[in-house]
């Protein structure tokens, strides 16, 4: 075999092998196009999109997707001069999805609005998941609306011995929005229920920081 055709078939294996670089190129690219359409839909998908008001969120409060539920629950804590935003928010608390529940009390917790309590107190009262009610028992400290008290005082007497780590979780929540109410009705509730052998040494920790944080001391009777 001459040199001229070892040349010529050094050339063609060259141009196989460029070959199959372009196509592992192209592949590569292909994935990488599609990976990151992937990622921008996710990415889009959990944003809260930066509309201007409450009707631009309003429109997405019935929709299917149960992400484009909650990320309206989230806009709509930004309106807090805009009460339309507190009363779809209050519908939406019994939206069959418990994220949509959870971030409309979290954006209920930021308006502050009294018109919501009530219906928190309707939700606690029939909430199953752990996380939800923590959050309606926060929202509801964070209102500080007297009418909330006897419920939450049955919160804290329902997990008295903490067995478990929600009841726990649940039980913390509930301490913390006690302690908001600057009465002495509170203050005395929760001094019992340090007493209680039930508490545990974590809770009764928190519940004495809780209400020494409003000034008060933990061994005033």
């Amino acid at each position: 075999m001459s040199d001229s055709q070892d040349q010529e078939e050094l050339t063609e294996e060259q141009k196989a092998h460029i070959a199959v670089l372009r196509r592992k190129f192209f592949r590569f690219v292909s994935i990488i196009s599609v990976f990151g359409t992937v990622i921008l839909l996710i990415v889009l998908r959990f944003t809260v999109y930066n509309y201007k008001s409450v009707d631009d969120y309003a429109v997405y409060i019935d929709h299917k997707d149960k992400f484009m539920r909650f990320n309206a629950a989230k806009g709509l804590g930004t309106f807090k001069d805009d009460p339309r935003a507190t009363e779809i928010l209050m519908k939406m608390l019994g939206d069959e999805a418990r994220e949509v529940r959870w971030h409309a009390a979290a954006s209920l917790s930021k308006l502050k609005d009294p018109r919501s309590v009530s219906s928190l107190i309707q939700a606690l009262s029939r909430e199953k998941d752990p996380s939800a009610k923590s959050i309606y028992i926060y929202t509801l400290g964070q209102i500080k609306d007297n009418r909330a008290l006897p419920i939450l005082i049955s919160e804290l007497n329902q997990n008295q011995k903490s067995n478990t780590n929600e009841e726990k979780v649940l039980q913390f929540s509930v301490v913390q929005a006690l302690a908001t109410f600057d009465s002495q009705e509170t203050q005395n509730i929760l001094k019992e229920f340090e007493k209680n052998q039930n508490t545990s040494k974590e809770l009764k920790e928190f519940s004495i920081k809780m209400r020494e944080s409003k000034g008060i001391p933990s061994n005033q009777s």
